[in-house]
Formats: structure tokens, C-alpha cells, sequence
């Protein structure tokens, strides 16, 4: 029998309702043997009291009414991207209820129906542990707490004002393989938690995205689950509150301090033929998203597959106000850049070549040819230059799901490519704000290492100076 003295007794805190609450202390209370007690229920969620108390008393599960008063899904899932210790995120409400729907939708581990009858108890003692146990195994894999230090932070407000525009800025490359997704991904953390910016982060690739996983985001909401509202609602009462929804489902990147939410795309290949995004449905919907999103966010910014015939990424091609084209420093990638743009998107979708920019990644100038030389093969200007990784640290976090940038920009003993590889990044994001520029300049010279001392030298085997 567990008791609340064994290890596999799991303490919750339950916010909501006082007759549910009742409920589950009586079932699930001390003294019940089960193994998941409630040892703290509050009848109302306040996102400072909830903190304090996960501080204080480190529960292994959080269980949430969807009635509570003050309840709001976006404070209860930033209360465990802040938290230091680990728990589950539960939810109950009535069965077939909208608000169950977004608790799944927006990452809640578990949710759960009401009434509280005696099979619910038991799913909740039967699910909580062994979710606990792979909630802790890995806790802050895919997180970075705080990206920027204070003093970048004050750095970067001080040196504000520099002309800047909002804007659509699309990735792309006719083949995979070429830094794509890392290039976006990382000019959008760099954007938000550097610059301060919003950002929205949009996963459009047909291909199946990869955007969110390489963030640690998890999410059952998407572009797909967009889209669909987006159909459903169109022409009806409803549809002016489409795009609001979509904004509140979308997903926080951990460590940008709310300023960048990522729209997870498709999963696998075999979603991009849903009707809903597919073909001439696809590109409206992707249309109408980064038309109203550049609404609300400073910067949209917009990775998408190397299909020039999905209907979703000729979607986004057309609305996009810069399209970033990433290359890297072998002929074939640039040959098909070339070709891509100069005897397709150009010419065919109607696109003005002033809005194509190279991005050159994994440039090594021992082996490879300058930017501005590679620019003049593929006949597009040359934005920036992202240096190779020769230690392969980029391709470690995105498959721990943390982005580079979080990863080492805080730290002070990083090795000379990684700071190289750093401040390409920056740079790319520097072109659409340019104070990130001065407040990384300031952290290099913060970081950089003392001049040291003169300490002689040694002539004929006597010590001068």
C-alpha cells in the first residue's frame, strides 16, 4: 500500500472549485493511500500566488479547473516554462467542452472530465506517476531559462531607435538539407529575446515541419488545426474571432519571455494533402495567417518546404515582404538557387527579385568562395554569412530541442567558432533591427579577455623587462 511516506506518493495542488476540491481530498487525501494526494487546493488561480506556491512546496502535479476564477491557459502553462522543479499539468473539465479541447490543444500533459466519478480517480492515480516520471527525466532539455543577461537587456533598450520596419520575412531553399530551418528558428529567438521584439514563428513546411520539436515546444495545436478553424468559420459569425484564437493557441518559445509564439507545422507528409491546406486552400489560408499575424507581432517569420507547387508555400512566397534564400557554399545548392528563383518564382509566381537575399551558411573561407562571389552566381544580393560549426554544437540543440543562440550566447568561455557562429546569426538578425548589432558588440567587449601584462622576455638567457 502507498503512503505518504514512500517515494512513489506524488503531491498535487488542485486549483478550482471547492466542490471538486472537496472531492478530491477525500478521495485523493492524506491518508488514502493512493498514489497522488492533494495536500493544497486554492479556489481561484493567481499566477504569483501559484508560483509562490510550486517555490515553496515543489508539487509533482498541478491539477486545473477549467471554471476556476482568474483561470488563464496561457499564465498556467508560462507558471512550468518558469518553474525550477518539475510537474505534471492537468487539467479537468466537462466532457465535450471547448475549454477541455484547448487545455489538450495548448500542452497540458493530462486532461481530465468532470464529474469527478471513480474512474477519473483512478486514471489520475494510474497516468500521473509514469507521466511525472517522463515529465522529470526530461525537465529543461528543451529550455533555456533566461537568454539574455540583464545588462545585454539594458544595453539593448538604451541603443533603440534605429529605423526598422515591420515585416514578413520567409526561409527557403529548393533543397533540404542546407540550414533552413536553423537559420529561421534562431533569427527569431534572436529577434524576441534579444531585440525585444514580438515574433511570430510559422511552420509551413509540406515537407513536415520541424520548428517546434527543435525548440522543445510541444503543442497538439498547429497549422493544420488553423487552418481548419480558418475554413470552418469563414463567411459565418465566428470568423472574426478566428484569428484570435489562433493567436492565444499558438505556443511560447521558452526563454524569449512570451515575445515569440511558434505555429507547429505538420507532423508528416501525408497531412499536406488535407484539403484545408493543400492546393489553391492552402495558399489563401497561409495568405490571410501572415496578413494578420504582421498585425499583431513586429516580425513574422515564416519557414517553409522546398515544394514550389504546395499551395501553402506558394502562399507564403506571395505575402512574404523579404524572402531569406539559404545557400550553402557547394555549386549545386547555388546552381539551384539560381534556378529556382530566376526560372520559376520570379518569373512564373510574379515575384520582384529585390526581395530575395542570400543567406550563406556553414561559409568555411578555406574552401569556399566569399558571399558577395556566391551572391554573383546565384544572381541575388548577399545578406549574411553564417560561418560553418565545425563543432557540431548546432546540430546537438536542435536535437535536444534548444536553440543555439539561448544555448551559448550567456556564456562567457565559448570556443572561437561558436562565437563566430554566434555572431552570424546575429548579424542575419541585425539586418531587420539593427540595435541588436550594438548590444552585441557590447556583450563582446564585456566578454572579451584582459589584456595581459608584459611580463619580458628572455635574450641570451637573461630575463629583459
Amino acid at each position: 500500500m502507498v503512503t505518504a511516506n514512500t517515494p512513489e506518493f506524488l503531491r498535487g495542488i488542485f486549483i478550482g472549485d471547492s466542490s471538486v476540491s472537496q472531492e478530491l481530498t477525500t478521495k485523493l487525501g492524506w491518508g488514502t493511500g493512493r498514489s497522488v494526494c492533494f495536500v493544497f487546493t486554492v479556489p481561484m488561480f493567481n499566477k504569483d500566488q501559484a508560483a509562490d506556491m510550486i517555490r515553496a512546496n515543489s508539487p509533482q502535479v498541478i491539477l486545473v479547473h477549467a471554471d476556476a476564477q482568474g483561470y488563464n491557459v496561457h499564465d498556467i502553462i508560462n507558471l512550468r516554462n518558469d518553474s525550477q522543479t518539475p510537474f505534471v499539468l492537468a487539467g479537468i473539465a466537462p466532457m465535450g467542452s471547448t475549454k477541455a479541447e484547448e487545455m489538450k490543444m495548448m500542452g497540458f500533459d493530462l486532461v481530465y472530465h468532470l464529474p469527478v466519478s471513480s474512474n477519473v480517480l483512478d486514471l489520475i492515480c494510474s497516468e500521473v506517476p509514469p507521466k511525472f516520471k517522463e515529465t522529470a527525466e526530461g525537465w529543461k532539455k528543451g529550455v533555456y531559462k533566461s537568454i539574455v543577461p540583464q545588462e545585454l537587456q539594458t544595453t539593448m533598450a538604451a541603443s533603440g531607435g534605429s529605423v526598422w520596419q515591420r515585416q514578413k520575412i520567409l526561409f527557403y531553399s529548393p533543397k533540404g538539407g542546407t540550414g533552413k530551418t536553423t537559420c529561421s528558428k534562431e533569427t527569431a529567438v534572436i529577434l524576441s529575446a534579444l531585440g525585444g521584439k514580438t515574433v511570430a514563428l510559422i511552420d509551413v513546411n509540406m515537407n513536415g515541419g520541424h520548428i517546434a520539436p527543435s525548440l522543445g515546444v510541444k503543442s497538439n495545436f498547429g497549422l493544420l488545426n488553423a487552418a481548419t478553424m480558418y475554413f470552418d468559420t469563414k463567411g459565418t459569425a465566428l470568423e472574426s474571432e478566428t484569428a484570435d484564437k489562433i493567436v492565444r493557441f499558438m505556443s511560447d518559445v521558452p526563454g524569449t519571455n512570451q515575445r515569440c509564439k511558434v505555429l507547429p507545422g505538420i507532423d508528416n507528409m501525408n497531412k499536406s494533402s488535407n484539403t484545408n491546406i493543400a492546393n489553391e486552400k492552402g495558399m489563401e489560408f497561409v495568405e490571410w495567417l501572415t496578413d494578420y499575424l504582421i498585425l499583431k507581432f513586429d516580425f513574422v517569420i515564416v519557414d517553409m518546404g522546398s515544394s514550389l507547387t504546395a499551395g501553402a508555400h506558394l502562399g507564403a512566397l506571395k505575402s512574404a515582404d523579404q524572402i531569406m534564400v539559404v545557400v550553402t557554399p557547394d555549386y549545386f545548392s547555388m546552381g539551384d538557387a539560381k534556378s529556382s528563383i530566376h526560372t520559376f518564382i520570379a518569373p512564373k509566381i510574379g515575384i520582384s527579385l529585390d526581395r530575395f537575399k542570400m543567406v550563406y551558411n556553414r561559409y568555411n573561407p578555406e574552401i569556399a568562395v566569399p558571399l558577395s562571389v556566391a551572391a554573383d552566381q546565384v544572381q541575388i544580393t548577399g545578406l549574411a554569412e553564417i560561418p560553418d560549426d565545425s563543432t557540431h554544437s548546432l546540430t546537438v540543440c536542435s536535437n535536444s530541442g534548444r536553440s543555439f543562440f539561448g544555448e551559448f550566447s550567456p556564456r562567457q568561455n565559448n570556443t572561437p567558432d561558436i562565437e563566430k557562429v554566434l555572431t552570424g546569426f546575429v548579424s542575419l538578425a541585425g539586418h531587420f533591427y539593427p540595435p541588436i548589432l550594438e548590444a552585441w558588440s557590447a556583450r563582446n567587449q564585456k566578454y572579451a579577455p584582459a589584456p595581459k601584462k608584459n611580463s619580458g622576455f628572455t635574450l641570451f638567457g637573461k630575463k629583459i623587462g
